[in-house]
């Protein structure tokens, strides 16, 4: 991805770390259970200028998100879904973490990870 963040840290081959939380779909949404394509996993700022960025750098992108060779999660710490960004079916959804709980599983606040297959 191109745009204003970075990748975070994680060594290749490094397992990630797996988790449990709600979507619009599933409120025990396991994360382990999109094993086996690319995932990115998005960890975005609080609702307001800095997120509608981040939104705009992934919007460049919409197209690759099919759910087949590429799927996204978006990890926002809003509370409830009216305030969090919609869904994009195929292709891209929300987890709600307003706990931090993920965050602080995968050690950021916001940024991005590209996780590969197997």
């Amino acid at each position: 991805m191109t745009g204003r963040w970075s990748l975070p840290a994680l060594s290749d081959g490094e397992l990630a770390p797996e988790f449990m939380a709600p979507t619009r779909a599933n409120p025990r949404f396991h994360f382990n259970t999109v094993a086996g394509r690319y995932v990115l996993l998005g960890f975005l700022p609080p609702a307001g200028p800095a997120r509608e960025a981040a939104l705009a750098d992934l919007a460049v992108h919409r197209a690759r998100f099919n759910d087949h060779e590429l799927t996204g999660f978006l990890v926002v710490s809003d509370t409830d879904f009216e305030v969090a960004p919609a869904d994009l079916i195929p292709g891209l959804r929300v987890f709600l973490d307003p706990a931090r709980e993920v965050r602080a599983a995968y050690g950021v606040e916001t940024g991005w990870f590209l996780l590969a297959p197997g």
